[in-house]
């Protein structure tokens, strides 16, 4: 939903919009008082955004929803390191870059692996896109430049939101089988 926006603080704030911008409302809550490095939308679920923290000996990553109104921690498996940015490929592929590298869960974020796939040992990761194109995720780091890696799409692209019904068979035996020729 292009009308959500979040913005994060470094004094541990973070604030919501709804409507392109015009108004905002803080939904910091229980969110602990650290530096908020990142926060990203749902591209699935616009009620739904995760925050990373910088620091050290706290949860790193927060996940927040409409119906909750809170925050909540998750993220097992991320290292005890500040994590410096967040990105929602979708709703449960997501990607965390922190001070010793990147890390990915394929579970909504519960959990996490590291997903360094070629880049340096220890590695500052400062920034992640994705780059639906080419289906290139792109990692700008601190002082070592940048990288750039191919990931799966997504998903199904919907093209068409709607049938125009009946439809009525052109060709073929009624099998739903392509036929030579």
């Amino acid at each position: 939903d292009s009308r959500v926006a979040y913005a994060g603080s470094n004094d541990g704030l973070v604030f919501r919009s709804a409507d392109n911008g015009l108004t905002w409302a803080d939904i910091s809550g229980a969110l602990p008082q650290a530096s908020v490095n990142d926060v990203a939308g749902d591209p699935g679920d616009p009620e739904r955004a995760l925050a990373v923290l910088g620091g050290f000996n706290r949860p790193h990553l927060w996940e927040w929803t409409v119906a909750r109104g809170t925050w909540v921690a998750l993220g097992d498996g991320l290292p005890n390191v500040p994590a410096n940015t967040v990105l929602m490929k979708t709703s449960s592929e997501i990607f965390v870059g922190t001070d010793i590298g990147i890390f990915r869960s394929l579970d909504g974020g519960a959990t996490f692996e590291p997903f360094m796939d070629g880049l340096p040992e220890g590695l500052v990761v400062t920034d992640l896109h994705f780059g639906r194109t080419h289906n290139v995720i792109s990692a700008g780091t601190y002082g070592r430049g940048a990288y750039q890696v191919s990931v799966e799409p997504p998903g199904p692209m919907v093209m068409f939101d709607s049938l125009v019904l009946p439809l009525s068979p052109v060709d073929g035996d009624g099998d739903a089988n392509v036929e030579p020729g």
